[in-house]
């Protein structure tokens, strides 16, 4: 039997979080905290000025400025509401658009997904991903010394992907899933990690996780994992034909 499972947090084991923040360290970005969706800080902000705005209308955006006080700039059914004091002022000096990252776990499960966000000071942003890709792609063509990761959004067409072994983990595991291969396609095995009697601990399905809080492993983590997994299902056994 193996002996006591000791993992470090942020080494062996994380969350979604921790995995998001180590893709922002490693694309060089500062991770923003207590947001509603998982972003960066600004990474470069450009102002919307009348030289902006007549650049843009060449790259398939279009732009009014409106007698309630607004100036919308859309492309691709999306689309940025400014306000602005008055129509005497085109544009006020404290329009920009500030160029951000946002984070998310790649479809496939294989990395952290990093995308185009073209925030700013404005009341109702974009949210359509294209639109987004336009703004960043349109600037960059107009500011060419763009920092490298907004250039690198621009030449991966609006998605990047940060590997878990580009992060240095190996392939990474949520903790259900490596429970699947220690299963084995054993349905025994799965219901009694479900039951209040399971001896695995960590427990692969514990209810009392929010999403946020489900356990992400590192290649080095699973085997250590499955060790004590297969060590404590032993137990269990011993203990049962013991009783």
């Amino acid at each position: 039997m193996s002996g006591p499972l000791i993992l470090e947090a942020g080494q062996d084991s994380f969350t979604l979080l921790d995995l998001i923040r180590k893709a922002a360290d490693h694309v060089g970005v500062i991770y923003h905290e207590g947001g509603k969706r998982a972003h960066s800080e600004t990474i470069v902000s450009y102002p919307i000025d009348d030289a902006t705005l007549k650049f843009l209308s060449t790259q398939g955006f279009e732009h009014e400025f409106r007698d309630d006080g607004v100036l919308t700039i859309a492309a691709h059914k999306g689309y940025w509401n400014y306000r602005f004091r008055s129509r005497d002022e085109r544009p006020p000096d404290d329009l920009v658009m500030q160029l951000c990252v946002g984070f998310s776990l790649d479809p496939k499960g294989q990395g952290i997904g990093v995308v185009p966000l073209a925030h700013g000071t404005f009341f109702s942003p974009a949210s359509e991903s294209p639109a987004n890709l336009q703004m960043f792609r349109s600037l960059v063509k107009l500011h060419p010394d763009a920092p490298e990761i907004v250039r690198k959004i621009v030449e991966d067409h609006g998605h990047v992907r940060v590997t878990w072994t580009e992060l240095g983990l190996g392939g990474v595991l949520r903790i259900y899933e490596l429970f699947d291969q220690f299963a084995a396609g054993n349905d025994r095995l799965k219901h009694l990690a479900r039951n209040t009697m399971s001896p695995f601990d960590p427990a692969p399905y514990d209810t009392r996780r929010q999403p946020g809080e489900v356990l992400y492993f590192s290649a080095l983590a699973q085997a250590k994992v499955l060790d004590a997994w297969a060590g404590q299902l032993q137990g269990f056994h011993a203990t049962l034909a013991s009783a």
